[in-house]
């Protein structure tokens, strides 16, 4: 899995979920995984390095899919979402 975090940007809100499960012939697909997620941030919240990053969390667990927000209802969307 690819790490993925945004340095140094931080913002003060920050969630975490496990990745979607995105399956391609039987196996995880981790790319498709990772596009869906940011395809839904960049439409229900905003920007990138404006409204929502990649979190530090994510280099702790490959496996936890962790965002940082500028306003906290969207944390609470997020979790909503793929909580």
């Amino acid at each position: 899995m690819i790490a993925l975090c945004d340095h140094p940007w931080t913002l003060p809100y920050t969630a975490a979920v496990p990745w979607p499960l995105v399956e391609y012939k039987g196996q995880f697909d981790w790319i498709e995984s990772i596009h869906t997620v940011e395809s839904w941030l960049e439409t229900s919240v905003g920007p990138h390095y404006v409204r929502w990053v990649w979190s530090t969390w994510s280099l702790h667990q490959n496996n936890i899919c962790a965002v940082s927000f500028a306003r906290e209802q969207d944390t609470t969307l997020f979790l909503l979402r793929w909580g």
